[in-house]
């Protein structure tokens, strides 16, 4: 809830227009962290990001879109907004392999509060093994 967003029944005129301001303004920080310009940072097999939106807690559902920082290693986490590590898993909710998100890439995530995961919902799923 935005505090700064107060369309109550019957407002003063004068108090809209900045109630209308605030909406877009949090409008703008979901597109954004919806977007795939919000780069992780952190190491790859422990993976950070702080959203436009800046979450005060991860709620089921709740979905972010980000550029790889760097190809992860197996078993990564992602930490959003200091929230705490959380495990990435592929959209079928098994830990990702080693390669699965390589770096520069793109990824939409949601998180599901049920297995307490990050859903990768496009990872690659056929990574190359050596050997």
């Amino acid at each position: 809830m935005d505090s700064t967003i107060n369309l109550q029944e019957g407002q003063s005129p004068g108090s809209l227009n900045n109630s209308a301001r605030a909406m877009m303004a949090a409008i703008a920080k979901w597109r954004d962290d919806l977007s795939g310009n919000v780069v992780t940072a952190g190491t790859a097999s422990a993976f950070t990001v702080t959203t436009n939106q800046v979450f005060a807690s991860l709620t089921d559902g709740l979905m972010i879109v980000v550029r790889m920082s760097a190809r992860n290693n197996a078993a990564a986490t992602l930490n959003v907004d200091g929230l705490g590590a959380k495990t990435i898993a592929t959209i079928y909710g098994t830990a990702i392999e080693a390669g699965m998100l390589p770096s520069g890439s793109i990824q939409t995530l949601t998180y599901d509060s049920t297995d307490d995961k990050w859903i990768a919902h496009n990872a690659r799923e056929n990574v190359h093994k050596p050997g």
